[in-house]
């Protein structure tokens, strides 16, 4: 199950996805011109994470490409967004561990 965290603390934000029984996490440190994040960003993390344990996953098919698109904007989206979200993610989920 898809769940997304967002905490703010000492002007650090921290976004925490779980998707596929892990946890992604994506950090931003305040900087004298803005933030800067830690890691790198939640999109590439998972892309990183399904080319290394489902390897047998299409990246050109459509629910690919919905779900890239998902969590290339999923971090700095409204509450709305980030549910439908969610859902998009569970759904594929579900379709790749089953």
């Amino acid at each position: 199950m898809a769940k997304l965290i967002k905490t703010f603390e000492n002007g650090i934000e921290k976004t925490e996805l779980t998707f596929l029984a892990k946890t992604f996490t994506l950090t931003m440190m305040p900087t004298k011109h803005g933030s800067k994040s830690v890691e790198k960003c939640l999109a590439v993390q998972v892309s990183l994470y399904l080319d290394k344990y489902y390897t047998y996953l299409d990246e050109e098919s459509e629910e690919f490409q919905k779900v890239a698109d998902v969590l290339d904007l999923i971090d700095c989206e409204d509450n709305d967004d980030i549910l439908e979200d969610l859902k998009i993610l569970d759904e594929y989920e579900r379709t790749i561990t089953s």
